[in-house]
């Protein structure tokens, strides 16, 4: 078995749900020579599974870079610019968010809980999906300006995250290189930094200090004022997303456990009698440390604008960014069990109802859902 065979199956031991996996050391990937030792290797993967983005082997290190969190990205980020940049878009735009967050909170617990409800939430989020998500994906394929909006805040935000798992491998291994950071925007990274982690728990400061390495990166090397305000919009909209996403994942933890103290689902496929209305039974949880990095981040970015004259609130240019967008995305995250239309609740619960024991037909809809609309042809690996 060869070095990146071994690698592979490691991969695919620690995420047994992870598809589309590429894997290149860093040595390749990246041209500067950054003095990074031994380097480490960097795994291109898709899987539902978002925790673990820096795995501990006895061959190295792997960066995880997840594009499952990067296509929510994408598709979060498209329906904020269309609810903002088009006169019927901001009508929609509570339920396009809702509607993403949904998809997001129905597949986690799709993974974590062999349920009907669970099948059920990520089932209607296919019935939405033509009426909802459709006019996103058609505007992306006739405004060029609004799909390489899109694409390049999709890059930008997986940038952030690469970087910022990036910035614990230089803490550990290549401290000095936060000095050179430091000193960006004549000192004011710096600067900002050492005010915001006062009397801050250590821990947390290590991960602000780590997106702050993400911050720096990102905005460096903007081409003129409005591509620099446009970078740190995206980057406090990223960390606004990620905290929402990540307190989704925590809350279909939380609820998967809960589900699990209860007897398990008995259904009869024989017995057509009329059932009973569902219950979901939520569990709430949310991802504090990483909402209070998100203010930080928003914080942050407000005084590198001001440092330019700039303000970094607006509804200006194509991303507009109010001042509470961190409370706005994440507060979208508790209407994601809501469903205003009860033939589609009764038809997902019927539909999830019969395919109670039948692992391969769930699996077959919940994989095509990831293409519904796409044109891609993608084989998944056997």
């Amino acid at each position: 078995m060869d070095e990146w065979e071994n690698i592979r199956n490691r991969i695919k031991r620690l995420r047994p749900f992870a598809k589309f996996i590429e894997i290149i050391h860093s040595r390749d990937a990246i041209q500067v020579d950054l003095g990074l030792g031994d380097g480490f290797y960097l795994a291109a993967l898709y899987d539902e599974q978002i925790d673990a983005n820096m795995i501990s082997i006895k061959q190295g290190r792997i960066l995880v870079q997840n594009t499952y969190l990067s296509s929510f990205a994408y598709n979060l980020f498209s329906c904020w610019l269309y609810g903002y940049n088009y006169a019927s878009g901001f009508r929609d735009l509570d339920k396009l968010m809702v509607y993403n967050f949904k998809k997001f909170l129905g597949e986690q617990l799709y993974r974590k809980a062999d349920r009907a409800r669970s099948r059920a939430l990520l089932l209607e989020t296919l019935l939405f999906e033509q009426s909802m998500m459709a006019k996103i994906v058609a505007t992306r394929d006739r405004n060029p300006a609004f799909s390489a909006a899109a694409t390049g805040a999709e890059n930008l935000m997986s940038f952030a995250l690469l970087m910022h798992e990036l910035g614990h491998y230089f803490e550990t291994y290549k401290p000095e290189m936060w000095d050179a950071i430091a000193m960006r925007e004549d000192g004011a990274i710096g600067a900002f930094y050492e005010a915001a982690v006062l009397d801050l728990d250590p821990a947390i400061a290590l991960e602000f200090k780590c997106d702050v390495y993400a911050i720096a990166a990102c905005i460096q090397g903007y081409t003129d004022r409005t591509d620099y305000i446009l970078r740190l919009r995206t980057i406090v909209f990223a960390y606004a997303m990620y905290a929402a996403l990540y307190s989704a994942a925590a809350t279909a933890a939380e609820t998967a456990k809960l589900w699990a103290e209860e007897p398990p689902d008995e259904i009869d496929l024989l017995d057509i009698a009329p059932f009973e209305h569902m219950e979901y039974g939520v569990k709430w949880a949310v991802d504090k440390p990483l909402i209070v990095r998100a203010g930080m981040v928003r914080t942050f970015c407000e005084k590198i604008a001001a440092c330019q004259g700039e303000s970094l609130y607006g509804e200006d240019g194509i991303l507009p960014l109010p001042p509470s967008i961190v409370e706005d995305i994440v507060g979208y995250v508790g209407k994601a069990f809501d469903c205003d239309d009860d033939n589609i609740r009764n038809i997902s619960n019927l539909v999830a109802r019969s395919l109670h024991g039948h692992d391969a037909g769930m699996e077959y809809l919940f994989l095509r859902s990831k293409v519904f609309l796409s044109k891609r042809k993608l084989v998944i690996e056997k």
